[in-house]
């Protein structure tokens, strides 16, 4: 049952970011204001659901977000082995 719910989930996720970039597509490819704002609502709604979605998956461990502290271990760990390339300490 729980992979049932990873695969909508994905799916959801993946036609959620489908819709983002096409209503971005309208929003620069319009030269109706009208349309453009138009867009711009439907790219909105798009986000806000996407927002919902991220948080209903971290609530129901559909997904788990990585330690902040593993991350910046491997940050300064890359940072060593490429001999200084990245300086600037986030």
């Amino acid at each position: 049952m729980w992979r049932r719910r990873l695969i909508i989930k994905a799916s959801l996720s993946t036609n959620i970011a489908t819709g983002l970039v096409s209503c971005s597509q309208g929003i620069g490819q319009s030269i109706r204001e009208d349309i453009a704002i138009m867009f711009g609502q439907f790219h909105l709604q798009k986000a806000t659901l996407g927002a919902k979605v991220l948080r209903l998956s971290k609530e129901k461990g559909w997904l788990i977000p990585p330690p902040q502290l593993a991350i910046q271990y491997w940050i300064v760990s890359c940072n060593r082995s490429h001999n200084g390339l990245f300086d600037k300490e986030i």
